[in-house]
């Protein structure tokens, strides 16, 4: 553990270096000394960023997985992802809703895999059985199996779910 250092800790992101301002609303550590960063847009706009932010150098990058839809909700598996390299990857659960004064143009959220060597999507997922889902979150990882947990949203109701990281199923 390291102790308080209150000349660098809390750290400031400087908005220079991120080509957005962010709302973050999820936030995960990963062992490799990396922040990743869940955020939904910005006023007036629809896509939110998942940020990579390297806690030992402080280089900060911004990634789009899903066109027009916000990041708000992480979780880390404890094994590799289908298709992915490297022994982890990060899930993340995406929202249709944009920044305010924006109306969805997308009809449903997404489930996504991202490669964390590599800095991509690997895969998207639907939700089987939940139509139009406008958001899906609380993605947690199940310590004994790592399955992901999960909620998804829709006009409807709210449904539990189960995700099987290395199958994509």
């Amino acid at each position: 553990l390291q102790s308080f250092n209150a000349s660098v800790n809390p750290a400031i992101i400087a908005p220079s270096k991120l080509d957005a301002h962010i709302r973050p609303q999820a936030m995960i550590s990963a062992p490799d000394h990396h922040l990743y960063i869940g955020a939904i847009a910005t006023y007036g706009e629809l896509s939110g960023p998942l940020v990579v932010w390297g806690t030992q150098n402080s280089d900060i990058q911004e990634y789009f997985p899903a066109p027009n839809q916000g990041v708000n909700s992480l979780t880390m598996t404890t094994t590799s992802c289908q298709n992915a390299g490297g022994s982890y990857c990060v899930i993340g659960g995406t929202s249709t809703s944009g920044g305010g004064g924006t109306s969805a143009t997308t009809s449903s959220a997404q489930l996504f895999s991202w490669d964390t060597t590599r800095n991509s999507v690997v895969r998207r997922y639907a939700i089987p059985n939940v139509k139009n889902s406008s958001m899906i979150t609380d993605l947690s990882t199940n310590p004994i199996d790592g399955y992901i947990d999960g909620i998804a949203i829709n006009a409807q109701g709210s449904y539990a779910f189960v995700f099987n990281p290395a199958t994509g199923t």
